[in-house]
């Protein structure tokens, strides 16, 4: 009897380790997420089957502790930036600075894809710990179809993504 319950109490200890390592792991790519967009406004999440995000409002809410895999979560920078400059240095040197390898990024102007109307298109590949994910920009249409849509709220999406 003492034999029976001693495994039953180590079984439901391991599993609660390796639930406890995994939800760690997901809140410190939450933690470190939240250092490279910490001057951004979090807008929320959707999910990762498609490419960019549906329509969404601009207003600002808090970023999950907890990151899913195969989920868009969808950043809006509120100053106008350098896309050369923001996806070939800064925001390889966020990631970096906040524990995250780059695997690949743009370094030179070839390594962008350009829309017109619209601007630089740009994929930054990282590694975190053993998670693999994407940062990249999605380029807000209406603003570019709509010239008389200067809102504030029109503003291209930083997308980052955790693959599964």
């Amino acid at each position: 009897m003492k034999n029976t319950f001693f495994r039953i109490w180590l079984f439901v200890s391991c599993l609660c380790l390796v639930e406890s390592c995994s939800t760690s792991k997901n809140a410190s790519i939450g933690s470190a997420a939240r250092k490279v967009f910490s001057d951004f406004g979090y807008v929320g999440e959707f999910s990762g089957e498609t490419f960019a995000p549906p329509p969404h409002d601009g207003r600002s809410r808090s970023l999950p502790v907890f990151l899913k895999p195969d989920t868009l979560y969808v950043f809006h920078n509120p100053r106008k930036v350098d896309e050369q400059e923001f996806a070939t240095g800064i925001l390889p040197a966020r990631l970096c600075a906040a524990g995250f390898t780059v695997l690949k990024a743009p370094a030179t102007l070839q390594d962008f894809v350009f829309v017109d109307p619209g601007g630089a298109v740009w994929k930054i590949r990282f590694r975190f710990g053993s998670q693999h994910g994407a940062l990249y920009n999605v380029l807000d249409k209406k603003r570019y179809h709509e010239p008389s849509t200067t809102a504030s709220t029109d503003t291209d999406d930083y997308i980052l993504k955790i693959d599964k």
